[in-house]
């Protein structure tokens, strides 16, 4: 038996603890979910 969001697909671009965790919730009723994590960078001005 197919999901109830089978035809849905999930863009994740959160970075906290409840984004992922909502991502997660919602992939456990089908959809294809995709992560897409980041890092920033700091520089120091001269």
């Amino acid at each position: 038996m197919p999901g109830a969001l089978e035809s849905v697909n999930i863009l994740d671009l959160s970075n906290w603890i409840a984004g992922p965790f909502g991502t997660m919730l919602l992939g456990d009723l089908g959809p294809m979910s995709l992560k897409s994590s980041h890092r920033m960078v700091m520089v120091a001005a001269p």
